[in-house]
Order: structure tokens, then sequence, then C-alpha cells
């Protein structure tokens, strides 16, 4: 039989035991997130079907780096193990249902699994109103190298819920709740989306009977996407949606029109005339050719001199460096070769016409956007004249640059 004083012992240290278990419970006010199970997409080419043991193996790991990322930035992750339904918007039925559960934010991950690649995303809602709070995606080759990526995505994803959930309460972003599908003529294309912010394109399948559906995302109203498709010795299409509350019929995507730039504009050396470039853009918006045409006199203004006329063809390649498309300034670098021919006005003159070839290693240029497909440009040019004709072997102008400035209008 226990001792008086050793049970009344045993009965205080349960007690406090159980008033710290219940302190710690009242103390624990850190916000909520319910976890749900990851949503699985497989290889449209095989009917949909999912490599179960890759998709385990890559759902623990996003799951779990998502559960500790959550857990050492202060929040408290509650675990539902039912997938959502899929009968209302995702960010809808995921907020409602974490909302019941007492959470202030639902995490749902979403996995696509294809032969050697996987892509990823998180998306995390504001369970007061279905905002999207924070998320990352990705895709890359499956294997050993993409869990660390997992890991860095799930990271990203809870930085931006802090940096969130910091600045609540803020302003509803409205979700998109459907799916974009893509049409294309170019049968087993790449397609890849740019998302906002992302730095670089996110593969998202291949087109297979004119159509590719992609992966849910939950994309802000209002967002504009570009989606281009790629296949081997074809050019590269593209084409831009912007988001709306309905869904677009779809994304289609065709060979279009020739883009191009006309530039008109004058420089040091060439006040007393004109220039007028056509760039062509075969491909990206990166890079292009282009082909100039510049007509203008030399004239002294002195009693028995006589002008002389230029004219100046340049043809050669050229690439945007800095800032993407959209952009309101950009700059860029150019080079090719030109044929100057110089005609002597001068009635005594013995030789009428003198052509000399140059090359252009060196044009910088900038551009900045007025208003529509309106720009102002300038660039500066350094020309090697090869000796040929009139021009002496050497730097053009003693190698200072040339100077040159005038408006751009683009044709698209």
């Amino acid at each position: 039989m226990m001792r008086p004083d050793r049970a009344l012992a045993y009965a205080l240290i349960l007690a406090i035991a159980l008033l710290g278990a219940v302190a710690a419970e009242a103390e624990d006010t850190s916000p909520k997130v319910t976890l749900f199970p990851t949503l699985l997409r497989g290889d449209p080419s095989r009917g949909g079907a999912v490599d179960e043991e890759s998709a385990a193996v890559y759902s623990a790991a996003l799951r779990s780096s998502l559960k500790l990322r959550l857990g050492e930035a202060g929040y408290s992750v509650v675990e539902d193990g039912e997938s959502l339904e899929g009968g209302f918007p995702e960010a809808a039925e995921a907020s409602s249902r974490a909302a019941k559960a007492g959470s202030s934010f639902a995490a749902v991950c979403e996995l696509s699994l294809t032969p050697g690649r996987i892509a990823y995303r998180i998306a995390i809602y504001d369970a007061t109103d279905a905002s999207l709070g924070a998320g990352d995606g990705f895709s890359a080759f499956s294997g050993l190298a993409a869990l660390s990526l997992l890991d860095g995505a799930a990271a990203r994803s809870v930085e931006k819920l802090a940096a969130y959930d910091a600045r609540r309460p803020g302003i509803a972003r409205r979700l998109v709740g459907y799916r974009l599908v893509v049409l294309c003529p170019i049968e087993g294309a790449e397609v890849s989306v740019e998302l906002p912010g992302s730095s670089a394109p996110i593969r998202m399948g291949r087109i297979s009977g004119g159509r590719l559906e992609l992966p849910y995302y939950p994309f802000v109203q209002g967002t504009t996407l570009t989606v281009a498709a790629a296949a081997l010795g074809r050019r590269t299409l593209r084409a831009s949606v912007a988001l709306g509350a309905e869904s677009p019929p779809s994304i289609e995507l065709s060979e279009g029109k020739p883009r191009y730039d006309l530039l008109l504009g004058t420089g040091t050396g060439r006040l007393m005339g004109l220039g007028g470039e056509l760039r062509f853009f075969p491909g990206s918006e990166w890079l292009f050719g282009f082909a100039e045409a510049r007509l203008y006199a030399g004239y002294d203004f002195q009693q028995g001199s006589s002008p002389l006329v230029h004219t100046d063809i340049w043809e050669g390649l050229g690439s945007y460096l800095f800032f993407p498309p959209p952009a309101r300034f950009r700059m860029g670098y150019s080079m090719g070769y030109g044929i100057l021919v110089c005609t002597v006005t001068a009635e005594d003159a013995s030789d009428r016409q003198y052509c000399d070839f140059a090359l252009l290693p060196v044009e910088l240029f900038g551009e900045y956007r007025l208003k529509g497909n309106m720009c102002a440009w300038t660039s500066l040019r350094f020309a090697y004249a090869l000796g040929t004709a009139l021009l002496p072997k050497g730097w053009i102008g003693g190698g200072a640059p040339a100077l040159s400035i005038g408006a751009l209008w683009r044709k698209r």
C-alpha cells in the first residue's frame, strides 16, 4: 500500500504536468496552416497514369520540406488526410476546408510526373478570402537533384507567406478557377509558360492531337501570360493572354504575321540626310537581323565646293542584352558590314563614284517606349574601313563613335 505522503507527491506532480499542458495549449497562438494531400498528375501519353513509386518519394519530400519550413517560421501545421475533391475552384475549396478546421491558411502541393521530368508547385491560400498568400513552382529533371529544388520551393513559399502575413489584412487578390488549354498546329511541340516573377519559362508538356491542357495554377485575375511552343527546325510560336474571371476558350498558337521594326533617324556627320533601318525577328523578341540604308550629303559650304552624296548600305545581326520585351527601356548590341558609296558632284571630277567596304564590329543601342508601338532610340557605332577607295584603312572618324538618334515603330 502506497504511503500517503508519496501518493500526495505523485498527485502534485500529475497536477503540475496537466496544468503545464493546458497552459502550453492556451499559449499556442501561432497561426495554423492546413496541409492537404499532394495533387498528382501523370504522363498524358499514358492516359494520365502516375508512377506510384516516384510519386510517393517526391510527394513525401515536398510535404516534409513544406511542413518543416512552416514549423521553423512559427506556423502550426494541421494535416488534412482527405484530398481536394475538385468540384470547386481549388482556392475556394481549400480555403473553406481550412477555415472549418480553424486554420488561417490552406497549403496545396501538386506534382506532374512525365518520363525524366517533374513539375511541381506550392500554393498557400488565405482562408479568410481565398486569396493567394504565397506560392512557388518550377520544372526540372527528375532524380536526386530534384529533391533540393523541392526544398528550395518550400523555403521560398514560406518566406513569401511570412511577408504576406506581416502585412495582413491586405487587398484580396481574386484567383482564376480554371485550367488553360493550348492549341497548336505543330505536333509534339514543347509548350512553356512565362510565369509572373519567374526568371525563366516553365515547361508544361508537349502538344498531342493539336492541344495541351495545362496543370491548374492559381493565377491572379488580371495576370498576362505568355505561352510559347517550340519544335526542332520550326519557328517558335507565341501568344499572350490576359486572365479574367471567365475561362478563355483556348490559347491558340499560330504561325502569325512577320514581326519587324522600322527605324528612321540621323546623326553626327549625316545631318544633311536621313537613314532608315528594317529589323526582322525570325524567332524570339531578343534576336534580329537588320538592313539599313542611309542617304546624306557632305558639304563645307565654301565657295567653289561641291557636295558629296553618300549612300551607305549596312546589314547584320543584333541582339537585345538587357530587359525583357515588355520593358519600357531596352538595350542591345549589333554587328555587321557595310558598303559605302560616295558620289562626286563636281563637274570637272575625273571619277564620279567611289565604293568603300567597312566592318561594323560594335554598335550599342538603347530604346525607350513612348506610347503604343513607338519608341525613341539612340546608338553609338564604331565602324572600321578596309581602305578600298576614299576612306583610309582604320576606324572611321578616327575611332570616335558615330551617334545616331531617331524614332522606331514596331509591327506586331
